[in-house]
């Protein structure tokens, strides 16, 4: 694979999982399913490190859990959300804002104002 292309699957990639999230989001379960199983296509063609090969299937798994009732609630979720806002300046600017405002979102449900707060201080400084 060369670098050309290897940066243009990884862009269909990242362009299915946010799909798959708008469908999520506006309960267009079919349409999120599809682009998920696109996704995880795009992904099995990718060479990447294991590392950032980790965080590409964290970004699956947290679309996937917004098809699900309840996944604010899931430990699951919290998880693979809280290691995507942690390690995604891996992949590049802004995945780490980008993942850090669904963190807000799942502390706001818990109640856990304080670390929400914590988060979008963390993110405000990063971009000073």
């Amino acid at each position: 694979v060369q670098v050309g292309e290897l940066e243009e699957e990884l862009t269909a990639f990242l362009l299915q999982q946010k799909l798959a999230l708008v469908h999520a989001h506006f309960h267009q379960e079919r349409e999120a399913v599809s682009a998920l199983h696109r996704a995880e296509e795009l992904l099995g063609r990718l060479s990447l490190p294991p590392e950032k090969l980790a965080l590409c299937r964290d970004m699956l798994d947290m679309a996937a859990f917004q098809l699900r009732p309840g996944f604010l609630d899931d430990p699951a979720y919290e998880g693979a959300l809280f290691r995507l806002w942690r390690d995604a300046d891996r992949l590049g600017f802004g995945f780490q804002r980008f993942f850090g405002v669904y963190l807000i979102a799942l502390c706001q449900h818990q109640r856990r104002y304080k670390e929400a707060l914590a988060i979008s201080q963390a993110m405000n400084r990063e971009l000073s």
